[in-house]
């Protein structure tokens, strides 16, 4: 038996494949290796399929029943090639041998696969099949080659052809108009943009397309290469080139539609004439200055308005402007020329010149660099000012600048002056007084880190963090500092911008002010205005006291009078009680004055303004003094005049007093004689009457020093006057701060013995919505109040019986409590129809009951008894769920509305 090892078996099979029972490969040959390397071990099935016979499933039995026949494989990979061979079992190894080779159809193939011939068995008869394939290969090369190149000459000549049909198209399709015209003017040839110029307009006179050119050639100069000229055509101009081909005896004319090149020549010549307007009338002059390649430098452009503002023409401005530059501007300003030309960086410059009969002059001269010329020359454009003015004011600023300086200095004011970064740059003695701190220590340095207290470094801070600019405007605050040696004071420190000469802001300046001496007496001073208030808190706590005081017992003896005025008296009795009347009417008048005088220092007074019948309060206060008139027996007038409105706005109630206080101080110095009571209109608007009331009386009168006094408090003309007359001196003082509060003005006329007469003007407001003439129905109070169960909440036991003896006239149901918690009892027990509620009480006061009773959700009206007529007092009822209040002492009509009209609600 031969044995074949494997360099044999490689040599003489290079494409076998060894598989064993398990179907794997044991080893396949080294140029099948080149095909599919590295499946040593694999399964056969997944390197290969059998294509030929075509097996339903490959087994070892299936791959052995193929031996000693043809047999085609095929690779799964990429490179799908075929083996043809036959499968050999090897009996001794229970082993299948394919031996075989691939197939190829083209060299090309075997190139892809990176095989050579060498790969192959010499044996192989695929090895002659190969070099016929190769040399076929080489033949076909060639003849491809031999085929490329005469593609490549057709090509080419086709594009000659071409390339020859499109410049012999270019005239036909030149959208511009083309001639050749014989020497008689005749067309030989013309392009179809050509054929659509039928007639031509020249030098104003129209010809047709036949006549046009017979004359052109006329005038053609053939001695020029090329002779042009513009005619119109179609409404469009065209520009023609003509040129004579003296060989050929014939001109090519070549034309052009020129329609958008005019249009820029119409807006260049307009922007030209823009341009010299603009140059001619600016107050500035421009300039273009050129420097040239070759060195030289001068002005290509510098317009007329030279002459405005210099004084000098163009001519004597370009021949001999720089030697009127003032000696010391001159070297600085050909420096900066110098570095603008080499750099092409922005020229400015303020400079001096002195021009003859002129004398000095400020000039300003900016420019930039422009372009390029052809040449490449350097043109830069600049503007020329006469600043001779604003230099003359910036040298008056200064002056004043330094002249405030001195002022600031004289002022003892501090001095500071800031960069943009807040740091001092200067500092006038005055600062380093109040600070402590040397110039040099200063300097450099920010104010906030000099000044430590931590109020002074927030308001330094706030002072120096405004951003610096064009808004920055002026602010001041007052600042408590510390000076170098730790020692507070109070300083006012202002701020605000600083400017250069051009207008830009360079930094801020401050201004110092020492106000430790003002601030320590402004502490003194609130701490005295503090005691002050806490005096008049006082004084307005003991004024309520006194006056709750007063008028509940005065509210008893009022009552207790008016009950005895409704009894049978006898005529001495009767003399008594009225006595005791009006005592105790004088006596509330006192204490109603106190108070109000009160209220007016206290700033608690305030007005109503509700609308009010003028007329109507004259009656009124008629009908109260007509007793007193009465006694007297005096001729009393009041007169009013018709033009008055029936309607303005305003506090009724203190024009009445005001009116009562005056009548009423007429009737007491006035033993016999007249009183006269007259309101005019003096004056008018679609809002408002200027009204003035006057009161005359033929009293004693008044001295002449006196009248300048009678609106003080407690004045009274002399003792012997107080004993005879009395008073208090406050009725006056009362009436002026009512007459001044009300917007109205009161003086005095006044003779001794001659009488007296007072004068008010008033613009009072007239009211939009005039009130009605019906007079409002009158209050029928027994039928209103009969029945009515009410709770009578006081703890006075005379107040009790004068409350209890009005209201049971009017058949009230009255039930009584002595206290707040006796109240709340006496609600537990019964439902009432009103509570009258008293305020100061001892174990539990009105204001307590109320909230009690309002948390207890009950709706019952309240109406507040209080002795207290003090705003403060009236809002603490309301706040506290009252919904009314009657004065004590108070009238019978006051206390029954007020009673009937929150039961009504």
């Amino acid at each position: 038996m031969i044995q074949l090892d494997s360099p044999r078996l490689n040599k003489l099979f290079p494409f076998y494949i060894l598989i064993d029972e398990a179907l794997s490969i044991v080893s396949y040959g080294k140029s099948l290796q080149k095909i599919c390397p590295n499946h040593q071990g694999e399964p056969i099935a997944g390197l290969f399929r059998v294509v030929r016979p075509q097996l339903d499933e490959l087994t070892f039995s299936k791959l052995q029943s193929l031996v000693n026949q043809l047999s085609v494989i095929k690779l799964k990979t990429e490179k799908n090639i075929d083996l043809r061979g036959q499968f050999e079992w090897l009996t001794e190894t229970n082993q299948l041998l394919f031996i075989g080779s691939p197939w190829f159809d083209s060299m090309e193939q075997i190139t892809e696969t990176n095989l050579k011939i060498q790969d192959f068995a010499f044996h192989d008869p695929l090895i002659d099949l190969l070099h016929v394939l190769k040399n076929q290969e080489i033949t076909n090369g060639e003849l491809r080659q031999v085929v490329a190149t005469v593609n490549r000459q057709k090509l080419d000549l086709k594009n000659s052809a071409k390339l020859v049909e499109d410049i012999a198209m270019f005239p036909k399709e030149n959208p511009d108009p083309l001639y050749r015209l014989n020497l008689a003017g005749e067309i030989v040839m013309m392009n179809p943009a050509a054929e659509k110029l039928k007639v031509f307009n020249y030098l104003g006179v129209t010809y047709n397309s036949i006549e046009f050119w017979k004359l052109m050639v006329t005038r053609i100069n053939i001695q020029e290469e090329r002779w042009t000229f513009e005619a119109i055509s179609n409404d469009c101009p065209y520009s023609y080139v003509c040129v004579f081909i003296a060989q050929k005896g014939y001109f090519n004319i070549y034309g052009r539609n020129i329609t958008e090149q005019k249009r820029v020549e119409r807006e260049l010549q307009n922007r030209v004439k823009q341009f010299k307007s603009l140059s001619e009338n600016v107050p500035t002059v421009l300039y273009e200055y050129q420097f040239n390649v070759d060195g030289t430098e001068g002005f290509r452009y510098v317009s007329p308005t030279i002459e405005k503002v210099l004084g000098l023409s163009v001519n004597e401005f370009v021949e001999q402007g720089f030697n009127y530059l003032h000696p010391e501007d001159k070297h600085r300003f050909l420096t900066k020329s110098k570095l603008a030309r080499e750099k092409l960086l922005p020229f400015n410059d303020e400079s001096r010149i002195e021009i003859p009969h002129r004398g000095t002059i400020w000039q300003s001269v900016s420019s930039a660099f422009s372009y390029y010329t052809e040449k490449g020359d350097k043109v830069f454009t600049g503007i020329i000012s006469d600043i001779t003015a604003r230099k003359k004011s910036e040298e008056i600023i200064r002056a004043n600048e330094e002249k405030y300086r001195r002022i600031i200095s004289i002022m003892k004011l501090g001095l500071l002056e800031l960069d943009t970064e807040n740091l001092i740059t200067f500092s006038n003695e005055a600062f380093c007084e109040l600070s402590g701190y040397q110039t040099a220590e200063l300097l450099g340095k920010k104010p906030s880190d000099l000044i430590r207290t931590e109020e002074s470094l927030y308001h330094i801070g706030k002072i120096n963090n405004q951003p610096h600019q064009e808004t920055l405007n002026f602010f001041a605050s007052e600042v408590e500092v510390k000076d170098k040696w730790g020692n507070a004071k109070w300083w006012l420190i202002g701020r605000a911008p600083r400017y250069n000469e051009t207008g830009q802001m360079i930094g801020s300046m401050g201004i110092h002010l020492d106000l430790t001496g003002h601030r320590e007496l402004e502490l003194s001073l609130i701490k005295a205005r503090e005691e002050a208030e806490k005096s008049a808190k006082a004084k307005e706590v003991f004024l309520a006291n006194m006056s709750h005081e007063i008028r509940t017992p005065l509210n008893g003896i009022i009552g207790m009078v008016r009950e005895l005025m409704d009894t049978q008296l006898s005529v001495e009795q009767n003399t008594s009680v009225s006595h005791a009347q009006t005592a105790s009417q004088h006596l509330l008048s006192i204490i109603n004055n106190i108070l109000d005088l009160s209220k007016i220092e206290a700033g608690a007074f305030e007005l109503e303004k509700k609308p009010f019948n003028l007329k109507e309060i004259m009656e009124e206060a008629e009908c109260i003094l007509r007793p007193s008139i009465t006694k007297k027996e005096l001729a009393v007038t009041f007169l009013v005049d018709n033009e008055l409105s029936n309607c303005f706005l305003g506090d009724a109630p203190r024009i009445r007093q005001v009116l009562l206080n005056i009548v009423n101080n007429a009737i007491k110095f006035t033993e016999a004689g007249f009183i006269n009571v007259e309101c005019k209109v003096v004056g008018a608007s679609e809002t408002s009457q200027h009204v003035k009331i006057i009161i005359a009386d033929s009293g004693i009168g008044m001295e002449e020093n006196f009248i300048k006094m009678i609106f003080n408090k407690f004045s009274q003309e002399n003792n012997t006057m107080r004993r005879k007359y009395g008073g208090t001196g406050l009725g006056m003082a009362i009436t002026h701060e009512l007459v001044n509060l009300l917007g109205g003005k009161i003086q005095v006329e006044s003779e001794k013995g001659m009488g007296t007469k007072f004068i008010m003007d008033f613009n009072f407001e007239i009211h939009s919505n005039q009130p009605k003439d019906e007079a409002p129905m009158p209050i029928d109070y027994m039928k209103t109040l009969s029945g009515k169960n009410i709770l009578l909440v006081e703890d006075n036991q005379m107040n009790r019986l004068v409350a209890t003896n009005l209201l049971k006239r009017y058949q009230i149901n009255i039930v009584l409590a002595n206290h707040g918690r006796e109240a709340l009892e006496k609600i537990e027990e019964q439902s009432f129809d009103m509570i009258l509620m008293d305020l100061q009480m001892p174990v539990m006061d009105g204001l307590e009951a109320t909230r009690l009773i309002r948390k207890q959700n009950n709706k019952t009206p309240i109406v507040a008894l209080t002795a207290n007529a003090f705003k403060s007092e009236i809002a603490s009822c309301y706040e506290a769920g009252m919904n009314d209040f009657a004065t004590k002492p108070f009238e019978v009509e006051v206390l029954l509305s007020t009673i009937a009209k929150n039961l009504l609600k």
